[in-house]
């Protein structure tokens, strides 16, 4: 028989489900993971699958990307481009997007929205230090993105800080102990 899994409250269970496993740690889909704290993966598969999950929800979305505020790709779902190359573009368009809500008075940047002949660059902030691009054909229905993003910007951040440290920890060295060795002190 099949094995087929059951979602209870927020709990799924599989019926091959190791019993001695922690319950409160389950694998769970796309749009379970703010009902549960404990999903599994790295935070660049949580954000994967988020990514994925964007493009599934909002119709013309060609793909979409998360990079650190100075350039740094952090996660993508993006085909037949250069990802890294686009993180620093939309970097680039965070610093001067931000420049400018502030020098006119605008406030706090949240978004930019550029349209070209074949399509649009949308740009969010995520906090201060992580920006999505969202890379969509001329039919991407812009209202659906910016209801979708407005949760999207904060589960990314959630995925980004659920870890010790935050997520930049994890590109420092460590010490014998296994806590990060910050350079900067």
């Amino acid at each position: 028989m099949p094995s087929h899994g059951t979602v209870t409250g927020s709990r799924r269970r599989d019926q091959n489900d190791d019993q001695s496993e922690d319950p409160r740690r389950v694998r769970i889909g796309w749009d379970e993971q703010m009902t549960n704290p404990y999903v599994e993966g790295t935070p660049e598969e949580r954000i994967r699958q988020e990514l994925r999950g964007l493009r599934d929800q909002v119709v013309g979305v060609y793909g979409s990307m998360v990079a650190t505020s100075d350039g740094f790709l952090v996660a993508h779902d993006i085909p037949r481009l250069e990802p890294t190359r686009i993180a620093a573009l939309v970097a680039t368009t965070l610093g001067l997007a931000r420049q400018a809500t502030e020098t006119t008075g605008r406030g706090r940047f949240h978004e930019s929205v550029a349209r070209g002949s074949e399509g649009y660059l949308a740009v969010f902030a995520a906090g201060d230090s992580a920006v999505i691009a969202v890379i969509g054909d001329n039919d991407m229905n812009i209202g659906m993105l910016h209801y979708q993003v407005r949760d999207l910007v904060r589960r990314i951040g959630a995925h980004l800080t659920r870890f010790d440290g935050g997520w930049q920890t994890a590109t420092l060295p460590h010490n014998i102990y296994g806590s990060p060795i910050d350079p900067y002190r």
